[in-house]
């Protein structure tokens, strides 16, 4: 009964706050993480939406890098074209 009254994840995602945590570690930040954090600072001023973004120190994923934590789940590998994707599906735009 309940599993027909449940929302796909990417609506529900939509209407509710979005998280997101840029590791600002040394690797990270080689890799392109403060590129991510600008854009995010950007979407965050340009949406009515309930958007906190926040740098963490390191997430010790540094394999991973660029990583971030977007509404708690961890994220590796991003890119500017993928964050703009993903902003894009949650109904978010950074340019």
């Amino acid at each position: 009964m309940g599993t027909t009254a449940a929302r796909p994840k990417a609506e529900h995602c939509r209407c509710g706050r979005h998280v997101f945590v840029v590791c600002t570690g040394e690797e990270c930040r080689r890799r392109g993480s403060m590129d991510l954090l600008r854009e995010l600072q950007f979407a965050l001023e340009h949406s009515e939406a309930d958007v906190r973004v926040a740098p963490a120190r390191c997430l010790g994923h540094c394999g991973l890098a660029p990583a971030m934590i977007e509404d708690g789940e961890l994220v590796g590998a991003v890119s500017g074209r993928r964050l703009r994707v993903e902003l894009a599906r949650l109904g978010l735009t950074a340019h």
